[in-house]
């Protein structure tokens, strides 16, 4: 899955509609710019920019915080394993690798 394509799936999953990449070829080094309805507070006609998941570490914990208990408990139980593939700890990851895991469990 690209970036683009991970961004999108977290953001189906938590419940983000009519998402649309407003990005410019070639305008964006890296990233894009989406807009989607949020799953809470939307404005009809006013769609907000997506939450960049995998650059936001603040971003990846409310995703994972909203999940169900049992979800995050397998979070953490895959989240560890991943941690000791690469030989680090949870404070060393970053949010692309949270993202990762969170998907990883979703499409399990």
């Amino acid at each position: 899955m690209t970036d683009t394509e991970q961004r999108v799936a977290i953001a189906t999953w938590l419940g983000w509609s009519c998402i649309e990449d407003n990005s410019k070829p070639l305008m964006m080094a890296e990233g894009s710019i989406m807009y989607g309805y949020p799953p809470k507070g939307a404005v009809i006609g006013k769609k907000l920019e997506l939450p960049d998941f995998l650059n936001d570490l603040n971003a990846m914990h409310s995703a994972i915080q909203s999940q169900s208990k049992e979800f995050r408990m397998h979070f953490e139980s895959v989240m560890d394993n991943y941690c000791a593939g690469k030989g680090k700890l949870w404070c060393e990851l970053e949010a692309k690798d949270f993202a990762e895991v969170f998907l990883q469990v979703k499409l399990e």
